[in-house]
């Protein structure tokens, strides 16, 4: 995977920190969401503002990187390649074996673990900016006489996304680990074959080159 590729990836779970952080700003601060216009930042304050984004991605990848690890991963994992010790260094071996071996290959792992990522960092953020947008509406900022429907729908459009974003993220990395065992076992089989080949060749040439240069003895008189 490419570093602009790596960079878009963090921007997209990034901006979607900066959401719930400005709602959760409204929130305490006691300001109208409605008039987030006025504070939207010229084109010169872009680049600190995608900074902050990127930053953010990062931390945000890395926090939901160790819940998803702790709640999730490791069983996942362990369903697939087994829960010894020995069956956690084969899944490393078949990593190493992927990249040094087959680098194609491993280019169509990255592709599938940068959406893996997103989805990743977007059940943290939907899951931040659900709550956020809640309590923004039950401490004022929805009427009162439309307050309860808004945190329902809120609510349930919210507990969908968060849903869809984590059922996402686990069919995906699933589907990962599934995949980096199959690549793996296909290239060590056809390492195995191709060595066999080299040897049989290679014994095939001694044979000729013996029998092309044995030297003719003449009959004794």
């Amino acid at each position: 995977m490419t570093t602009t590729h790596l960079f878009v990836e963090l921007l997209v779970i990034g901006f979607g920190a900066l959401a719930w952080i400005l709602v959760c700003t409204a929130t305490f601060f006691d300001f109208d969401l409605s008039s987030t216009n006025a504070y939207l930042p010229s084109l010169g304050a872009l680049l600190p503002l995608l900074c902050i984004a990127y930053v953010l991605g990062i931390l945000v990848d890395r926090v939901a990187d160790w819940i998803f690890d702790r709640l999730w991963d490791k069983n996942q994992r362990r369903s697939i390649y087994g829960h010894d010790a020995k069956d956690k260094i084969q899944y490393f071996n078949d990593r190493r074996t992927l990249i040094v071996e087959g680098p194609e290959l491993w280019q169509l792992v990255e592709y599938g673990r940068s959406r893996l990522r997103i989805c990743r960092g977007w059940t943290l953020n939907a899951l931040a900016l659900t709550t956020s947008l809640i309590f923004y509406c039950l401490t004022g900022g929805a009427d009162s006489s439309v307050r309860l429907e808004i945190c329902v729908a809120i609510l349930g459009l919210g507990a969908i996304f968060t849903g869809l974003c984590w059922f996402s993220w686990f069919k995906l990395n699933g589907k990962e680990y599934k995949k980096i065992q199959r690549q793996a076992k296909w290239l060590r089989h056809h390492r195995k074959i191709n060595s066999t080949q080299s040897i049989e060749l290679s014994g095939s040439l001694n044979l000729k080159e013996n029998l092309e240069y044995e030297p003719v003895q003449e009959p004794q008189p």
